[in-house]
């Protein structure tokens, strides 16, 4: 079975995959091994280092007193966020959706394994 993925496996290397690794021991010692066997849901840290990031842009340019949906979608639409020297997120003025790039992997139900079976991360295509 193959799988796109907007975010690392558990078995890749990299700046990000190592950042959620040492944030799931730090914070879950002893669930570390049961997290990880039961998927990838802890990746979702992508999405909220994203937000965090586009609301204290967004705090810089307005005042933190300021912050309202149009403050954020303004910071939303100067992002973007390169991980291991690949820009993977980003956002425009009509692009809503923070995803640049995927890559695939492949589920091994005999072996039990998932590997990365494309080892690049593929651009994703937007049209308006």
């Amino acid at each position: 079975m193959l799988f796109i993925r907007e975010s690392e496996f558990w078995t890749d290397e990299g700046e990000f995959i190592y950042l959620v690794k040492k944030l799931l021991i730090d914070n879950h010692p002893d669930d570390a091994d049961k997290i990880k066997r039961s998927g990838v849901g802890y990746m979702v840290i992508s999405h909220d280092l994203i937000m965090l990031e586009v609301i204290r842009n967004a705090a810089e340019a307005v005042g933190p007193e300021n912050i309202d949906s149009q403050a954020i979608y303004e910071a939303a639409q100067n992002y973007s966020l390169t991980i291991d020297g690949i820009q993977r997120f980003s956002f425009t003025d009509t692009k809503r959706f923070g995803c640049d790039r995927v890559t695939v992997y492949e589920a091994n139900g005999a072996e039990e394994t998932i590997v990365r079976a494309e080892p690049e991360w593929i651009p994703l295509i937007w049209v308006n």
